[in-house]
């Protein structure tokens, strides 16, 4: 079944890589006119999307350096990023899905449909909260599952734990809140990280929650990604160095993450949550 769902999460990357591609190449609007260092972008896309085999937020990297660059204005940030991690991002998840299936399929396809509906929900809300107020609940409550979780590694039930599903009363309790993950990611706040300490706190092992994390990942974006393309509103240069280079730097990483001691992927793994909280709370400067 976690090979079917691999196959199922493979094909639509593939048709968006080509069609992407396609536009990207066009002689009449294509990414020549873009401005960047090409070589710098592919660079760069490879180092972010190997990170992002181990759970480090691609959406966190790729909006700072568009904003130091200043590749894409405010209109045409959100639609870049959503261009990049499609298809890095369905590499990897359909590699974890295919090496790494042991996860519940009844816990995956919970996550990915709340994630989807709450996405969907978030998009038609983005205009009613404050971006600036969602980070710093977002940050405060990751501050508490980082120590939550170094107590439960040390003191509690040990460093790294071996389960690949939860119990039915945890998925009833996963239910909303993979919702408001979906929901807020629509506002520009990176769920990976926080998904990520959602279920190491809730006992699964490092592969399972990173599966979990990549395939709740491309639930969002997929469903936006074909109007980026046909609005024209991302920077194609960019989009062009993640769907080749980014995803040179995902296949890498899934076979260096795979092959982790999960001991050494769960110091890598608080790692990631401690960075991704710093960026969540120190003060967002742009416009």
């Amino acid at each position: 079944m976690h090979k079917i769902l691999a196959f199922i999460v493979f094909i639509p990357g593939i048709i968006y890589a080509f069609l992407l591609v396609k536009s990207a190449l066009s002689k009449e609007d294509g990414m020549g006119k873009e401005k960047g260092s090409f070589a710098f972008m592919a660079a760069f896309e490879a180092g972010a999307y190997f990170l992002g085999t181990m759970g480090f937020s691609d959406y966190i990297f790729n909006s700072l350096i568009l904003k130091k660059k200043k590749w894409a204005e405010d209109k045409r940030m959100v639609g870049t990023m959503v261009a990049c991690c499609i298809v890095p991002n369905t590499i990897i998840a359909s590699t974890y899905l295919r090496n790494g299936g042991n996860v519940s399929i009844v816990l995956l396809m919970v996550c990915i449909c709340g994630v989807a509906f709450g996405s969907f929900m978030g998009s038609r809300a983005m205009s009613a909260v404050k971006e600036s107020t969602l980070r710093l609940v977002i940050g405060i409550a990751m501050t508490v599952s980082i120590c939550a979780l170094l107590f439960k590694m040390f003191f509690a039930s040990g460093f790294s734990s071996a389960e690949t599903t939860i119990s039915t009363a945890k998925i009833i309790i996963v239910a909303p809140i993979v919702f408001v993950l979906g929901f807020i990611n629509m506002f520009g706040i990176p769920m990976k990280p926080t998904s990520t300490a959602l279920f190491l706190l809730l006992g699964l092992e490092p592969m399972s929650a990173l599966t979990l994390m990549t395939a709740m990942s491309i639930a969002s974006p997929l469903s936006g990604g074909i109007k980026v393309i046909k609005s024209g509103n991302y920077n194609k240069k960019f989009a062009f160095a993640a769907v080749t280079f980014g995803t040179l730097g995902a296949i890498i990483g899934t076979r260096f993450t795979v092959s982790l001691d999960a001991n050494v992927l769960n110091i890598i793994l608080i790692i990631m949550l401690i960075v991704a909280t710093i960026s969540m709370l120190k003060p967002n400067k742009a416009k």
